[in-house]
């Protein structure tokens, strides 16, 4: 069944028919553009790729969008099916949602975090309590998040996440 019509899976079994998962080798990412000249040097900080990490649901996403149908990833090997190419590191979330951990992390280094506005660099610099090279004082957490459309569940997982978590470190648009 196309992921567009997961939600009639029940509908499909009372009629007797058997849905089998069909699992393949595919994972999504979001693709940072470190070149940009304004978010480039935001997104080059280790601690800002956690962070936002840190607001991506997984979980969330594979109930949500899914219905189950779907296994996190945490690296470029899929988590199924099971097979020598994934390691023990890709096996655990580095990066498990928790919002208060990504708030943790842009305070720790040098940001103002608005939980209901868009975030500022208030210590730049290149100290371990600082913004990061390149990053400068008063540089905003902000930026536009492209992506394919023509995918029903592409839309709905950019969509899953709750509103509420995502402005605590960014503005993010399509």
């Amino acid at each position: 069944m196309p992921f567009s019509d997961i939600a009639a899976i029940s509908r499909v079994t009372s009629a007797g028919y058997k849905v089998v998962p069909w699992v393949d080798w595919a994972f999504n990412y979001i693709p940072l553009n470190f070149n940009q000249p304004t978010t480039g040097p935001i997104f080059r900080q280790l601690y800002v790729r956690q962070a936002l990490q840190h607001l991506i649901n997984e979980a969330e996403i594979t109930k949500a969008v899914f219905h189950g149908y779907g296994v996190p990833d945490y690296g470029p090997v899929p988590g199924a099916p099971s097979g020598v190419y994934l390691s023990h590191q890709q096996a655990t979330d580095p990066c498990p949602y928790d919002p208060a951990s990504a708030r943790t992390l842009l305070a720790d280094h040098g940001w103002t975090v608005r939980p209901s506005g868009t975030s500022t660099c208030s210590r730049p610099g290149s100290a371990a309590n600082e913004c990061g090279p390149g990053v400068p004082a008063g540089a905003k957490l902000a930026f536009t998040l492209q992506y394919a459309s023509g995918q029903t569940q592409v839309s709905e997982e950019r969509q899953s996440t709750p509103r509420a978590s995502a402005p605590s470190t960014s503005t993010r648009t399509t």
